[in-house]
């Protein structure tokens, strides 16, 4: 990953929201209907996402929960200039005990 550039004032954007979500693997089918069930939209490949122009849309909380608890490895989001990461990694037992 590589910055491509910093900011060091504030700007307003034109108030959108964009979401995006990637999996390390491919989907299975059953992973696909799960995520077209829950955001009525078809995954593209191994990614999801959303836009939203103006700030009266957003996705529910609850799907970013979802969705990377699912089939997706990481989020990346911007809304209003402020970008927000989150991923998820594997949890192996044996390596906490």
């Amino acid at each position: 990953m590589r910055i491509l550039s910093i900011k060091h004032h504030l700007s307003a954007d034109h108030s959108s929201s964009t979401y995006h979500f990637i999996a390390a693997d491919r989907l299975t089918a059953e992973e696909r209907r799960f995520v077209t069930d829950l955001t009525d939209r078809q995954p593209r490949g191994r990614n999801l996402q959303f836009h939203y122009v103006g700030d009266w849309q957003d996705i529910p909380w609850e799907w970013i929960k979802e969705l990377l608890g699912g089939p997706y490895d990481v989020m990346v989001s911007e809304s209003y200039d402020h970008w927000r990461a989150e991923l998820t990694l594997p949890y192996d037992e044996k390596l906490y005990n």
